[in-house]
């Protein structure tokens, strides 16, 4: 309607002109250019319309009449225009107004639907608030809810924010005011409890607490060559096992302090890598993540300094023993100018808690540390979902692509194998036999290899990384749905490391492991873990599993696919004596 006013309004020459000034196109419509040619009587050739009026003779005022008549039927068109233009127009406001006050009243509606939701969760909590917690000390402080009563610096608290960290796990509620408050902690977690945050939001809440003149580092000309020489005195350090972990805390370090003053950089291992890291450090090192191996080797050329370090993170401490690098690291504490036990906050994480992990706490920690225990020491969350199928060695491949097709169709699937030939053999075999893509991640690649490939994962494509253990520590990666163990570890305490990298942060998670007669030696811890967990535990975990010749299945490739012959005689595929080992068989039955 208003578009067929406005259409008629240009039709009139009215169009984007104010009112006076439409009028007056009226008015000169038909006026001295129009009557000027009908002009007649005294005047020769024709002279304007206004000398004929001027003469007043009886033609002239008959042509003033008709003109003014036409004039007001043109004003009166054009108010009735406007004022049906008008009416739309206030229809149109009308409608409007009604929606946007049935919009504020749903708004309203929903807030108060979702504060009686968190009155409720409040009332009934949830098996994730129903966390197993140990705490032991003298004069602890008690546990805080929200992050808003933790007393943090306002840009901290900007940016737990834009990360849309909203409500603290059982891990950060206990071990924060800790930290906070200047004690020394000893804390065992379960993987993805968010161990991270926990030590860097208070650490970074300490350091811009600090004096600015601790915030240097020095550039003075070297001795060995043109370039200047670094000499950084962090006020922080965290020691991580592996690269990807460091890495992890590095981006996570980054958010979290993103508009202070505060410097983080990295150190690992990996040539290609030492440049970028002797210039990310020139700019500042306040707070340094890094693996041992690579800062004993900046210490000992007097790159970095200690002596100013107040605040020193073990993260994963266990799995630095375990990888062998308790001498670089008591050779970092106790020979760089690091401050003393007493003159140093310490906080260590570790998922275990075993005999040789008590020891380093109790060199490197006061005596008057906390101990913190969230959940079970060394178990697995309930909200992964454990799953453990009987497959011979010639089998694997053909099992885990039965496993993509069918149960792990959709999400990230992480692959554990043991040895990197293995991951390199399983990735081509995926990538060209099995119609399925995947990339893989294991020491011998570069670094740059390592981060591309876990890019590329990160965002799905491809939706398959094959890894070796080297990388199980280190992936903090949110979005993996399943795990798949291509090859059980030796020990139960790797084998809850990598189970940990799905069901991140409370969130579900499937881990599916292929075993059999070579991983017997595992099955009563595994069992074990299975019932603390409240899960079932296979049969053939209990029993004598049954041996490589009864259960021999061949199969063979051809072209870019596979195919597997019939099982040997006397074995019924169709019904296993040992429930919970699952055949092909169940899983093609179980797709379609």
């Amino acid at each position: 309607m208003a578009q067929r006013i406005a259409t008629s309004v240009g039709v009139l020459g009215l169009r984007h002109q104010p009112v006076n000034r439409s009028l007056m196109s009226i008015k000169n419509f038909g006026g001295d250019s129009h009557f000027g040619q009908a002009g007649s009587g005294e005047g020769k050739g024709g002279g304007g319309g206004g000398t004929v009026r001027k003469a007043g003779g009886a033609f002239g005022r008959l042509e003033a009449a008709r003109e003014e008549e036409y004039f007001y039927k043109m004003v009166g068109t054009y108010l009735h225009m406007q004022a049906q233009l008008r009416k739309t127009l206030d229809e149109e406001v009308a409608h409007h107004e009604k929606h946007i006050a049935i919009h504020k009243e749903a708004i309203e509606r929903h807030r108060r639907k979702i504060a009686e939701i968190k009155h409720e969760e409040a009332q009934f909590p949830d098996e994730k608030k129903n966390v197993k917690v140990e705490l032991t000390g003298e004069n602890l402080p008690e546990p805080v809810e929200e992050f808003q009563c933790m007393g943090f610096h306002g840009k901290i608290m900007n940016n737990l924010e834009k990360l849309g960290i909203q409500v603290p796990t059982a891990v950060q509620k206990y071990s924060i005011p800790l930290v906070l408050a200047g004690r020394d902690v000893m804390t065992c977690a379960e993987t993805g409890s968010g161990k991270t945050v926990a030590f860097l939001a208070p650490v970074f809440h300490h350091i811009l607490s600090s004096p600015n003149e601790n915030y240097q580092t020095r550039m003075e000309p070297s001795a060995i060559g043109p370039r200047a020489h670094i000499q950084s005195f962090p006020l922080a350090l965290v020691l991580a096992p592996t690269r990807e972990l460091s890495r992890q805390i590095f981006k996570a370090a980054i958010c979290l302090g993103r508009g202070t003053a505060i410097h983080t950089a990295i150190l690992h291992g990996g040539s290609e890598n030492y440049e970028y890291q002797l210039k990310n450090l020139s700019f500042g090192g306040h707070f340094i993540i890094a693996t041992p191996g690579r800062l004993n080797d900046l210490l000992n050329q007097g790159i970095v300094d200690l002596k100013n370090c107040k605040y020193l993170v073990l993260d994963e401490a266990d799995r630095m023993l375990d990888m062998g690098f308790e001498p670089q690291i008591r050779e970092i504490v106790e020979q760089h100018q690091m401050p003393k036990t007493d003159d140093r906050q310490t906080i260590m994480f570790s998922a275990t808690f075993p005999t040789n992990i008590r020891h380093l706490a109790s060199s490197y920690l006061k005596k008057n540390h906390a101990f913190l225990s969230v959940g079970e020491s060394g178990t697995i969350p309930a909200s992964i979902k454990q799953e453990f199928i009987w497959s011979n060695e010639n089998d694997k491949a053909a099992t885990l692509v039965d496993l993509l097709n069918c149960q792990a169709r959709e999400g990230l699937v992480l692959i554990f194998v043991e040895t990197k030939n293995e991951a390199n053999r399983l990735t081509y075999f995926l990538n060209n036999k099995s119609g399925h893509q995947a990339v893989t991640v294991h020491g011998n690649l570069s670094q740059r290899a390592r981060e591309r490939n876990l890019d590329a994962f990160s965002s799905g494509q491809p939706r398959l990384l094959i890894a070796t253990s080297v990388a199980a520590r280190g992936l903090d990666i949110p979005n993996v749905g399943h795990v798949i163990n291509y090859n059980l570890p030796n020990n139960v305490e790797e084998y809850v490391h990598r189970v940990g990298r799905t069901g991140r942060s409370g969130n579900n998670g499937i881990a599916i492991s292929l075993c059999n007669e070579k991983d017997a030696n595992l099955f009563k811890e595994l069992g074990m873990l299975l019932e603390n967990a409240n899960q079932t535990v296979p049969e053939f975990f209990k029993h004598h599993y049954p041996s490589e010749k009864s259960t021999q299945r061949f199969w063979k490739r051809k072209g870019s696919a596979y195919s597997a012959r019939s099982w040997n005689a006397g074995w019924n595929h169709e019904r296993n004596r040992y429930s919970g080992f699952r055949s092909f068989s169940l899983f093609s039955k179980n797709c379609e």
